[in-house]
């Protein structure tokens, strides 16, 4: 993979298997732990009064991410407006504080649906932690925030690099990857008019066991 490299870890049996696969020698690689950030494992109370704390109301919750940077197209939140439901989008912003203001013509067109424009936050596993359903580009760190956290995952967004997580989301069965923005609102209307369909996805994510730990994985490679 890198010349002078002497030793490769695998943060999931999927990630040790593949680089034995691509030629990395078996006395090279170990398998250890998915560094998630431990504020993910903060004890949370009932979801009602997390929300309050948030400032958000006790409704069915998609919180859509755009990234640290805040890059992509409305197009998806257009065609959820559309549905008219009463439901609640918190929608992460990163530092894009043109896509905020942008938003607040689509916040204006929304009869019905609550939108919560947000810039760059320190409190991402509090967001999770309130939604129903997680959507955004299919980065490492978010999909496996949202299996750590039981939160069903649907895919706005790969790039090439993060073709790896897609597959792992179909292969388990714990979240979407829709075509376009006519589905992903048709996924989203199906969850709202039935939440008890997104039981079955958590259940699935409950069977993933990737260990979730940076102690962990600081401590292999010290070892």
């Amino acid at each position: 993979m890198q010349r002078g490299v002497t030793d490769y870890i695998g943060p999931t049996p999927d990630g040790y298997n593949a680089m034995l696969k691509f030629g990395v020698k078996p006395h090279q690689a170990f398998e250890s732990s998915y560094p998630l950030d431990n504020k993910f494992k903060k004890v949370f109370e009932d979801r009602k009064i997390e929300r309050k704390k948030l400032g958000l109301e006790d409704i069915f919750t998609l919180l859509l991410s755009y990234g640290g940077e805040g890059v992509g197209s409305f197009d998806i939140l257009e065609e959820i407006i559309k549905q008219n439901l009463p439901i609640q989008i918190v929608i992460l912003c990163g530092r894009n504080e043109k896509a905020v203001a942008k938003l607040q013509d689509l916040i204006e067109k929304s009869q019905s649906a609550r939108i919560i424009p947000l810039g760059f936050i320190t409190n991402m596993q509090d967001y999770l932690y309130c939604c129903d359903i997680s959507a955004g580009k299919a980065g490492m760190n978010t999909t496996f925030e949202s299996i750590y956290l039981r939160r069903p995952f649907m895919v706005t967004k790969a790039l090439v690099n993060e073709q790896v997580n897609v597959d792992l989301i179909m292969k388990h069965d714990i979240g979407w990857v829709p075509k376009d923005a006519n589905e992903f609102a048709a996924i989203v209307k199906g969850a709202f008019e039935h939440p008890e369909s997104l039981e079955p996805y958590k259940k699935r994510m409950e069977s993933i066991t990737y260990t979730f730990s940076a102690d962990k994985l600081a401590h292999d490679i010290m070892k």
